[in-house]
């Protein structure tokens, strides 16, 4: 597709199909990439520098689950997950 107001990746190459994403966007929209392990972010963003993007912006998300009693507050124990969210805006 072209012309494409935002594209969301969410595989494990993400790097290798940034390219294809950056010549579907059209200009002034936003590629966002999720990466769950940090060198995963370091190749994107890597990447995203042979590329026309500006406002890139990485973000890490964290889950954990909430327990209410007496008061609301976070679990004090169990799995906690985290990922990453890479921003990019395309200029031409």
């Amino acid at each position: 597709e072209k012309n494409v107001d935002l594209i969301n990746i969410d595989i494990k190459e993400a790097k290798e199909v940034i390219k294809h994403a950056y010549s579907s966007l059209k200009e002034g929209s936003w590629l966002v990439i999720y990466s769950p392990h940090v060198n995963q972010v370091i190749e994107v963003r890597e990447e995203l520098k042979n590329y026309n993007f500006t406002q890139v912006e990485t973000v890490e998300n964290l889950v954990r689950e909430w327990q209410y009693t007496l008061t609301l507050r976070p679990k004090t124990k169990g799995i906690v997950h985290t990922g990453f969210l890479t921003f990019a805006r395309k200029l031409e």
